[in-house]
């Protein structure tokens, strides 16, 4: 399906570590490559510029721009166009412990491919309180360090993510008759498993964002702002009247 087809090039894209999502000062997402093909400056560096001193996030390939999210100041990146590269100075480059630990992890995801992908992602195979408890434990560690979910890493997934998790699932199904399964929680302690799902949701909740102010321009309410990239929303709970996002549905 067109929905599964444009989730597993999220999923590749996120496993192969050559993008990640910034939030721009002018209010909107940007998806950035960090493959080190494309970028000028290795993204993750620490960098001074004009307006200060930031981390890289990527460059839009587009156009060549490279986006730093600067230290203090104004919430959000800005970018310097390729023409001003020159008068960026590289302070520090990003750590290569970090760099091996994630290629490593990709590795281990390098034999999904797009069959197997339908397998480990179908919401036949996942039900809303495996949802709930991933994606909450995801926006959590994300409120915690200040990132995106899109930037979570495939070895930050496994390590921080996925044991929380399971515990959240164990403490959330107890509560509903009949949800825990043994293969329910083996799928969520799996990162291949538990990445190929949330690329789905990812996706989900794209389509989502696109269209909520306009449901609340419908009923006479001024359109509450809402990123991708901040709210991650189960397809369970997308699929029936009156959804919500994950974290408003609980309350």
């Amino acid at each position: 399906s067109s929905l599964m087809d444009a989730a597993f090039q999220v999923f590749t894209g996120w496993r192969d570590g050559l993008h990640q999502r910034t939030w721009t000062r002018s209010g909107f997402d940007l998806d950035l490559s960090v493959d080190p093909e494309r970028c000028s400056i290795a993204a993750g560096s620490r960098v001074r510029t004009g307006l200060g001193t930031g981390v890289v996030e990527g460059v839009e390939e587009e156009t060549g721009k490279v986006w730093i999210d600067y230290e203090g100041g104004a919430r959000g990146s800005w970018y310097v166009t390729p023409g001003q590269l020159a008068d960026v100075t590289v302070l520090e480059s990003p750590g290569q412990a970090t760099a091996r630990s994630a290629q490593s992890c990709a590795s281990a995801l390098g034999k999904v491919s797009r069959e197997l992908f339908s397998e480990l992602a179908c919401s036949s195979r996942w039900n809303p309180v495996q949802d709930t408890a991933l994606v909450s434990e995801l926006n959590a560690l994300c409120e915690r360090r200040g990132i995106l979910p899109s930037n979570v890493r495939p070895d930050t997934l496994e390590r921080e993510v996925l044991p929380g998790a399971v515990m959240r699932y164990i403490t959330l199904a107890k509560r509903e008759l009949g949800r825990w399964t043994d293969q329910s929680e083996q799928d969520l302690r799996d990162v291949a498993c538990a990445g190929c799902r949330l690329a789905v949701l990812k996706v989900v909740n794209d389509h989502i964002a696109k269209i909520l102010p306009f449901i609340g321009n419908g009923f006479g309410h001024a359109p509450r702002p809402f990123s991708a990239s901040t709210v991650l929303v189960s397809h369970h709970a997308a699929s029936g009247p009156g959804s919500k996002p994950l974290d408003q549905a609980q309350q």
